[in-house]
């Protein structure tokens, strides 16, 4: 995959959208259907990144979805449109199977989010002349309990934030542990972190 493609999501209920900071599609949001969203892609000029989240619906109802979908990969030397199917759970039709990759992302165990929230802690104490981090076993259960669901990434960076605001994980910090951690699942990042 290259660096610098356009970016586009896609969800059924809000049609297609730009990523990143490009202007929004004169006419995104009447792409809420598949086969009007595919139809759209098979035609666009590429390259681009479609980002399809929760098509799986459709693959089981729509041969022309399949159909598309197949076009456009098979396309692909000549469009340059590559599709991203999210979903909880995908399974790929037959005639599309070998057109695809599949993917699962493995996201942090308790144990390692604890684990980096240890490492944050030392390195905060380390910047503050050995000083510990003060928290408790309950608001730390409730971080960890937070922290479920986002990447190995977005992790490290919440618990930074956490840990390195003022030195304390703190009852007062889960909710803006949330917030940030719902502005990230958006794809917006919106608040400096």
């Amino acid at each position: 995959m290259q660096r610098g493609l356009a970016l586009h999501e896609w969800t059924s209920t809000r049609g297609l959208r730009r990523g990143g900071l490009s202007p929004a599609f004169e006419n995104g949001a009447s792409l809420v259907e598949p086969e009007a969203l595919l139809k759209h892609v098979y035609a666009a000029e590429g390259p681009a990144l479609y980002a399809l989240c929760d098509l799986h619906p459709f693959l089981n109802d729509s041969p022309t979805v399949i159909r598309l979908l197949k076009d456009i990969a098979l396309e692909y030397d000549r469009l340059g449109n590559t599709l991203v199917l999210i979903s909880h759970a995908l399974k790929v039709p037959v005639e599309l199977s070998r057109l695809t990759a599949s993917f699962k992302l493995r996201l942090p165990s308790d144990e390692e989010l604890l684990a980096m929230v240890r490492s944050q802690a030392q390195a905060w104490g380390k910047q503050n002349a050995g000083r510990k981090v003060k928290t408790d076993s309950a608001t730390l259960d409730k971080l960890i309990a937070n922290l479920r669901g986002v990447t190995h990434a977005d992790a490290q960076v919440l618990i930074r934030h956490a840990v390195f605001a003022d030195g304390v994980i703190g009852e007062s910090d889960i909710p803006e542990i949330n917030r940030l951690k719902f502005d990230l699942l958006d794809g917006e990042r919106r608040t400096a972190l």
